[in-house]
C-alpha cells in the first residue's frame, strides 16, 4: 500500500474523516485557559487512548497518563494546522509571533536584555525534557505570552524566506532551496 501524502491540512482532515473518533471530556485552550466544549468530539493523535481512568499516551512503549499541563510535543506541521481547525483557532504567523514575544521595542529576549537564566528559560534539557507550560513566569513576554524560548518549538503559520539583505554562503543547500517550501518554527531550546 503506498503512502499518502497530505499537502494540506484539508486534505488530512477529510482523510480522518474515517478514522476512528472518541469522546473527549474536557478540552482546555491553555493559552486563556477557556473550555473549549465538554463531550466535543475529536480525532486523537494515534500515540494517545482513553481509558476509563483518563487519556494515556504511549512513550517508550509504555502507557502514561497524559499531563494536561505538558506541552504538545511530536505533532507536525498539519497536526498541528488539523487542530486549529478542529479548535476553530490558527496558528500565528511568523510576524505575529515574534511580535508577542518581543513587543515593539529592541530587547534581545522575550523578558527584556538580561541573560537567559533557569528562572527565565528551559535551556540546555536542564530539567530533562519539556516543563509544565505554566512553569517560568520570569521569562514572559510583555503580552504576558510564556515559555516564548527553550522548552518547545512552535509552529506558525508561515514559510519560511530570506530576512531582507539575506545573501547565500557557499553552502546554500543549507536554507535557499526550503524558501518557500517549509513552515517556520519558532521558540524551541
Amino acid at each position: 500500500m503506498a503512502t499518502q501524502i497530505h499537502t494540506t491540512a484539508d486534505d488530512l482532515i477529510a482523510d480522518l474523516q474515517d478514522a476512528r473518533q472518541v469522546e473527549l471530556a474536557v478540552f482546555t485552550d491553555l493559552a486563556d485557559d477557556q473550555m473549549l466544549g465538554p463531550q466535543e468530539r475529536f480525532l486523537e493523535p494515534p500515540i494517545w487512548e482513553v481509558w476509563h481512568v483518563g487519556w494515556f499516551q504511549e512513550v517508550f512503549a509504555q502507557s502514561l497518563p497524559l499531563d494536561p499541563w505538558h506541552p504538545v510535543v511530536h505533532v507536525n506541521w498539519h497536526e498541528a494546522k488539523a487542530y486549529c481547525v478542529w479548535a476553530e483557532r490558527r496558528l500565528p504567523t511568523e510576524a505575529e509571533w515574534e511580535y508577542a514575544a518581543s513587543g515593539s521595542d529592541t530587547r534581545c529576549f522575550p523578558w527584556g536584555d538580561t541573560p537567559p537564566t533557569p528562572e527565565r528559560v528551559n535551556f540546555d534539557y536542564r530539567h530533562g525534557g519539556p516543563v509544565d507550560v505554566r512553569a517560568l513566569p520570569a521569562g514572559d513576554s510583555p503580552f504576558g505570552c510564556r515559555q516564548m524560548i527553550g522548552n518547545v518549538w512552535e509552529w506558525t503559520d508561515s514559510h519560511l524566506k530570506p530576512y531582507p539583505g539575506f545573501v547565500a554562503d557557499p553552502y546554500k543547500e543549507y536554507s535557499e532551496p526550503y524558501f518557500g517550501q517549509k513552515p517556520v518554527l519558532r521558540g524551541g531550546g
